[in-house]
């Protein structure tokens, strides 16, 4: 089954990196950091691979504050985790940050 998911994953992997890094996402990232105040980021489908620290600029002055405490990064961490498998499950949703 290994077999059958690789191409998949190296194809999602490839559309992933190509769209993250065009001036198309780009130009929607500014705009929306600048309509909303918040951070916007493009991430795979797997909630494994998300990392805290590989964009630091599309995170806000208090996630960036709270990244400095252990318990909060995991709480954070989980509330991604959680969020990315209930938009794998059901498409894109939403959740509240567990500090408001």
């Amino acid at each position: 089954m290994s077999v059958a998911t690789s191409p998949h994953k190296e194809f999602e992997t490839t559309l992933l990196e190509r769209l993250a890094n065009s001036e198309r996402f780009r130009v929607y990232q500014d705009a929306f950091r600048t309509a909303t105040g918040l951070p916007l980021r493009l991430v795979s489908s797997d909630p494994d691979a998300w990392c805290l620290d590989d964009q630091r600029i599309n995170r806000s002055p208090f996630c960036e504050a709270l990244n400095t405490c252990e318990s909060a990064c995991g709480a954070c961490i989980e509330t991604n985790r959680r969020l990315m498998k209930e938009a794998e499950a059901k498409g894109p949703t939403t959740c509240h940050c567990f500090s408001g």
